[in-house]
């Protein structure tokens, strides 16, 4: 959704001196907004998190999957 699509229906509910108050949405509308809202959260979470991972692998910091399992389970891992 668009700014321009969301300003074209802008409906507001103001105070008794004709400040703005509130906005008023549908509800299809509100709806996209907290979508785009949790995916722009994720993509967020997810710059973060590759961020960390990347210092992590460039520290040395990272075990292969065979370590792993020898390490956790003192096998190694089946093929």
């Amino acid at each position: 959704m668009t700014m321009k699509a969301l300003r074209r229906n802008e409906r507001f509910i103001t105070d008794a001196k004709g400040n703005l108050a509130a906005v008023i949405l549908d509800i299809r509308t509100y709806h996209k907004l907290l979508d785009e809202l949790e995916m722009r959260e994720d993509v967020e979470d997810y710059r973060k998190a590759k961020a960390e991972t990347q210092a992590d692998f460039d520290s040395g910091n990272t075990v292969s999957v065979e370590t792993y399992f020898e390490k956790r389970f003192g096998r190694k891992k089946r093929k």
